[in-house]
Order: C-alpha cells, then sequence, then structure tokens
C-alpha cells in the first residue's frame, strides 16, 4: 500500500487545498505529486503575503483559478489538477 505524503498548508487557501486532497483521497486517487504542487503554491501564496484579497476559487475539470472580486481578473493562472 502506497503511503500519503501530508504536508502542512498555512495560507488562506489551506482548508480548501486540504478539503481537495481529503475528497480526492477518500475516492481511492493516493495525489502525492499533486499535494506536493498544491504545497508549493500555498507556499508562493505564503511568500506574497496574500491574505484576505481573494474573494473567489473557481474550479472545473481543468483545474483551478483564482479571482479577485473587484478586478474580476485572475491574479493566479490555472493550476492543473
Amino acid at each position: 500500500m502506497t503511503e500519503y505524503k501530508n504536508y502542512i498548508y498555512q495560507s488562506v487557501l489551506a482548508p480548501y487545498i486540504q478539503g481537495l486532497i481529503s475528497e480526492k483521497r477518500s475516492h481511492g486517487f493516493i495525489y502525492n505529486i499533486q499535494a506536493y504542487q498544491l504545497k508549493r503554491f500555498d507556499d508562493y501564496w505564503c511568500r506574497r503575503d496574500i491574505r484576505k484579497h481573494v474573494y473567489q476559487l473557481k474550479c472545473s475539470m481543468n483545474g483551478c483559478a483564482v479571482f479577485q472580486a473587484k478586478a474580476k481578473a485572475a491574479i493566479a493562472g490555472v493550476l492543473q489538477l
């Protein structure tokens, strides 16, 4: 049996990232590489000190994009999950 890699997420997106990973793993996906990629993304958000500027996280089958509500412009590219 493959062991799950668990990372500590600390950005404002942490609860959403953890929820996504938990959901994927509950459906049988190992999701270790993606968890690492999301950890790097989370670290970026912490380094940039991005806090309450994020209002929407829109996800689809192609990935997720973060949008700032006022500008309606993506402040981060699409993540391939």
